[in-house]
């Protein structure tokens, strides 16, 4: 009886460490909530500009970090990215940086949601609405991603599924998620990893994300 419950509760151990070491990359373009539902020249012109710009996001359950933005090609559009292109989180210690050696360090502030019901779907999934207490900030989330999946907009587990959509109505803007896939952990992804693991971050200031702003 002992043997068996050694054996099982082994391989509980081994299936949950494998499951710990799935890493997503998770591409998201940016939406523009001003001009959603509209057909004249000025929205088609923006839709162009907006699915020209894609940021790549690496995560597991230890770590999540925008990897880097993409311009795509596009008949009449000429793309300059600007803004924040690097973030790094460590979801251990929920330690926000942008340096992986970096010697300042921050921890996301953690916003009051309501749910609420959706009707959207993202990629053919099913998603749950969250909406803050102040009406700004919208989430979608999507039970078929783990929750580590997300565009640097949180630090910590807040919502237990994966990221998929947010829009911020003050600034009109957002991202939703267009296309995800487990990955395997390249040279980069360890480096970051180890340098993450190694922070010492005793002190650290709440701030916003830098996607999630009231302006």
């Amino acid at each position: 009886m002992k043997k068996i419950f050694f054996s099982t509760a082994l391989i509980l151990l081994i299936i949950h460490s494998t499951n710990a070491q799935e890493i997503y990359l998770a591409k998201y373009k940016i939406v523009d909530t001003q001009y959603n539902g509209k057909n004249d020249k000025d929205s088609k012109f923006e839709d162009l500009f907006l699915n020209s710009v894609i940021y790549n996001f690496y995560s597991n359950e230890s770590i999540n970090y925008l990897n880097d933005v993409q311009t795509l090609e596009a008949k009449g559009v000429n793309l300059k990215v600007s803004g924040e292109q690097h973030i790094y989180i460590d979801y251990k210690s929920n330690t926000v940086c942008y340096k992986p050696n970096d010697t300042e360090f921050f921890s996301f502030k953690e916003l009051t949601f309501k749910k609420a019901k959706s009707t959207l779907t993202v990629l053919g999934m099913s998603t749950t609405k969250y909406i803050s207490t102040d009406g700004n900030i919208i989430i979608y989330t999507a039970q078929n991603l783990p929750w580590y999946v997300q565009p640097c907009i949180v630090s910590t587990n807040q919502f237990n599924e994966g990221i998929v959509k947010f829009e911020n109505l003050k600034t009109k803007s957002g991202f939703e998620l267009i296309e995800f896939k487990k990955t395997e952990p390249t040279d980069d992804f360890k480096e970051v990893q180890k340098q993450l693991a190694a922070l010492k971050t005793d002190h650290k200031k709440a701030i916003l994300s830098p996607f999630v702003k009231f302006d």
